[in-house]
Parts: C-alpha cells; sequence; structure tokens
C-alpha cells in the first residue's frame, strides 16, 4: 500500500484525494500545489457583513504575521494594520464552536505574544502567525482546566522544537465587546529540556477531557511519538469521518441538482495531467484543513 493509500485509508475525502493523485496521474506536488491554490481562491469572494479572505485559515495567518510585524515595527503603537489593542485572529474556528463557544471574533492580547516569544522556549513571530490555520483544525482538542476554556495541542513548534499548545478562553468582555481570546501559548517542556507532552495528553485523555482529534494528524501524532492509538481517539476519529461522509454525500446531492455552486462553498481548477488530459479538479471549503494536512504529509 502506497504512503498516499494509508493516509487515504477509511476516510472518503483522502480516498478522492487519492482518486485524483493516482488514477489520474497527477503528481503529488501537482496536486497539492492545485489544493493550495484553490483553497486560496475559495477566501476571496465578498460577503455582505464581512470579507471572506478573512475566513480562509491561510489568509488569516497573512493577516496576523503582518499585525505582528507592524506591531513590533511601531513599538506597540499600531499603524494601519494592528489595532493598538489587540491582534485580531477571524472569528472562532467551528472546532470550538462544535464544543460549546460562540461564533464571535478571536483575539490574542500583546501581553500574550510578548510572554510566548521570551525565555528559553520561546516561539518565533513566524510560527506564532499559523495560530489561525492550525487552531481551524488542531491534532487534538481538550476541556481546560478553568471553566470556558479550551486547551488545543497544535503542530506549532517551540524554537526547540517542541509541540506547542494554545489555550482559549471564551466569552470574554473587552471594550464592552464579548471576544473569544488566545490566553497562552507555550510547550509542556522543562528547563531541563525534558519535553512532557505525551504525559499530558495521556492524563487529558485518562481524565475524559479529550473533545476532539484530527483525522489525519492525530494519528500521525501518536505515531510520530511511537504510541498506541487510544480507544477514546479512535471512537472520535470514527465519529468525524462518519460525519466527514455525510457532509461529502450532501455536497454530492447538490452538486447534482445545481450546475452552479456558489463560489463561497467552492473552488475550481483546471489541471493538465502528464497524458495530457485536462482534469477539473474542485476542493470545497469544508475539506480544506483535511486537503492541506495531507499534503503537508506526503511533502515530508
Amino acid at each position: 500500500m502506497t504512503k498516499l493509500s494509508k493516509l487515504a485509508k477509511g476516510n472518503k475525502t483522502m480516498a478522492n484525494a487519492l482518486k485524483i493523485a493516482e488514477e489520474d496521474r497527477v503528481r503529488i506536488t501537482e496536486f497539492c500545489e492545485l489544493v493550495e491554490k484553490a483553497l486560496g481562491n475559495a477566501g476571496n469572494v465578498r460577503d455582505s457583513e464581512k470579507d471572506t479572505r478573512y475566513k480562509n485559515s491561510y489568509a488569516l495567518n497573512k493577516r496576523l504575521f503582518e499585525q505582528l510585524k507592524d506591531w513590533l515595527s511601531s513599538f506597540g503603537k499600531g499603524t494601519s494594520i494592528y489595532n493598538g489593542q489587540f491582534f485580531e485572529l477571524g472569528d472562532t474556528p467551528d472546532v470550538f464552536v462544535k464544543h460549546g463557544a460562540k461564533k464571535l471574533d478571536l483575539i490574542m492580547l500583546p501581553e500574550v505574544v510578548i510572554k510566548t516569544t521570551g525565555g528559553k522556549h520561546s516561539i518565533a513571530i513566524d510560527e506564532i502567525a499559523k495560530l489561525p490555520s492550525e487552531l481551524r483544525d488542531p491534532i487534538m482538542l481538550f476541556k481546560g482546566s478553568q471553566s470556558n476554556s479550551f486547551v488545543a495541542l497544535t503542530e506549532l513548534k517551540d524554537k526547540n522544537g517542541n509541540d506547542v499548545i494554545v489555550a482559549v478562553h471564551i466569552n470574554n468582555k473587552i471594550n464592552r465587546t464579548i471576544i473569544n481570546r488566545i490566553a497562552s501559548l507555550y510547550s509542556k517542556s522543562d528547563n531541563f529540556g525534558n519535553n512532557h507532552i505525551e504525559n499530558y495528553v495521556k492524563q487529558q485523555i485518562e481524565q475524559g477531557n479529550l473533545l476532539d482529534a484530527s483525522i489525519i494528524k492525530a494519528p500521525n501524532w501518536f505515531t510520530s511519538k511511537g504510541l498506541q492509538l487510544p480507544k477514546l481517539v479512535q471512537t472520535i476519529l470514527n465519529a468525524n469521518s462518519s460525519i466527514s461522509d455525510s457532509t461529502e454525500k450532501s455536497n454530492s446531492k447538490k452538486e447534482k441538482n445545481s450546475y452552479a455552486l456558489g463560489s463561497e462553498d467552492t473552488a475550481e481548477l483546471e489541471a493538465r495531467t502528464e497524458g495530457g488530459e485536462t482534469l477539473e479538479i474542485r476542493v470545497y471549503r469544508s475539506q480544506g484543513n483535511s486537503l492541506s494536512s495531507l499534503c503537508r504529509h506526503l511533502r515530508r
């Protein structure tokens, strides 16, 4: 079984990617470039309430990076990009909303960045800028130790290569506005260089705090650590796979009953296969995180 087949096994979205990449003989790199381009196009449409480019996680990463640069260059005052009070990360990701958070603006105070970028286990600015996309598809999501809080295990790394977890507090008030905010981000390493993330994850699962897990990232994380996939994680993955399959069936039904889906829902591209035939690739925005994760792992 090929590397792509293993990743695709048991998941219809990945199986579709497998069909495109293997049966139509599109090279993996070409396929991934098309996916990334399609996701970028999906974020360049207008919405009546907000500019939907901020809903696209990759546009949000770029936007956050620009805010961070503006904040640094203006010594915290901000010019036209950073607003002088907090960093804007778009709206709250669906995985948090699924578990009780409201679809509010997600922000981060500068104090969090100051604390995060200092010390032995600091996190680089360009790594912090990946927060929006990472929080839209965390490896695992846990209940926080405080009420109205979550902890997300992400693929972000500190400067020593340790996994980073992100604490998110919901229903906070700033200037009479209710928001959700990044409370902190850090690794579970100590001053002696020991990484305790595996013990942390084990404890959270044993205590029943696991809420969600990424279909691709979670199994790969346990495999990379040489650990067996816990039963609770597998149960959640099975449930998420079922939801993904149902979503795709619904999308397929819509496609049959409509000649043109809105640009909010899909992005379409044409590519040339190795055989010279024209291939149309349609990427659903709801599948974006899964496909992007697939490409990241294929390129390693």
